[in-house]
């Protein structure tokens, strides 16, 4: 695969496509948090302080979210974007080898993680305590797409905006070509023209329904000043940790890298689809924080 994630170079900088809620200048400016704490929480997070030892063969389980479980405890796992609705996209984005045509979201879902479940795999989404209606709390499956026109959706930016994300990850030394960047951009625009999107809450129940115990319940506002891509295999982020020492006020967003590389090498017949997917994957969750986040959210790579 051409792509080592261990040659990858720390460095930090700034959500540049981001056009959500989750802003922390807006923070700054109400006078909730400074720029010198935001640096401070960076560098903490760029240590191996709050690092937690997870399994080199798992698939993405745990969601980016930032905020805590409503139990008080935390399920450690890859993180990815819905947790594994990320390699759903991927899947959709790319080869569609999991789904026969015109199938929803859902349905689709239901064998990807059927084949992840039937390869011994552990699967894992998550809701809140705050989601009414079709929403599940969810913000990388309730804002997939819309049949609201205007809306912002994850599949919209990616239509709109897809190649600026492919710039970001080539800035990361991720080799994308120009037909994969096109056919990525294409299959977004025929996913939402195909109706592909369900409902948060019929994705979130997609995974009950294959593994009773693969959705957690989070809990409280979101936090999040910084999107953290970890390059580091075998660890995640200890967000138990993180919040004894900072509080709820402070949290982050973490993707794990080599997770998805790996989920994407076990969903794919050959390198190059699993190359594919790994790339999709990656676009979908560079949207998912674009849709969901400001452009004052600090991208730091820990590697």
């Amino acid at each position: 695969m051409p792509y080592d994630v261990e040659t990858m170079p720390s460095q930090q900088m700034y959500l540049s496509t981001g056009e959500g809620a989750i802003d922390p200048a807006r923070r700054v400016a109400a006078g909730e948090l400074s720029d010198t704490e935001i640096d401070a929480f960076c560098e903490a997070l760029n240590t191996d302080e709050f690092d937690a030892d997870i399994s080199e063969t798992a698939v993405p389980k745990v969601c980016v979210d930032g905020r805590p479980q409503a139990d008080g405890e935390q399920l450690l796992g890859p993180n990815s974007a819905g947790g594994t609705f990320t390699m759903v996209v991927a899947d959709a984005l790319t080869s569609n080898a999991y789904r026969k045509t015109g199938e929803t979201a859902e349905q689709h879902a239901k064998t990807v993680y059927s084949e992840l479940q039937k390869s011994g795999y552990e699967i894992g989404v998550h809701d809140d305590d705050r989601a009414t209606g079709s929403n599940c709390g969810c913000g990388a499956e309730d804002r997939l797409d819309s049949v609201q026109p205007g809306d912002a959706t994850i599949l919209g930016f990616i239509e709109r905006r897809g190649s600026e994300l492919v710039t970001m990850l080539r800035s990361l030394d991720v080799e994308v070509s120009e037909e994969l960047e096109a056919g990525v951009i294409a299959k977004a625009s025929q996913l939402r023209a195909d109706g592909y999107f369900t409902s948060g809450a019929g994705l979130r129940d997609a995974a009950r329904s294959i593994q009773e115990s693969s959705v957690v319940t989070l809990s409280g506002a979101h936090g999040e000043l910084v999107g953290r891509i970890n390059m580091i295999a075998g660890k995640t982020l200890d967000r138990k940790k993180l919040a004894a020492r900072y509080g709820a006020n402070m949290q982050a967003f973490n993707i794990d890298v080599p997770a998805i590389m790996f989920a994407a090498d076990k969903l794919s017949l050959n390198p190059e689809e699993a190359h594919n997917k790994f790339v999709a994957a990656l676009v979908y969750n560079l949207a998912t924080a674009s849709v969901l986040a400001g452009p004052s959210l600090r991208v730091l790579v820990h590697a």
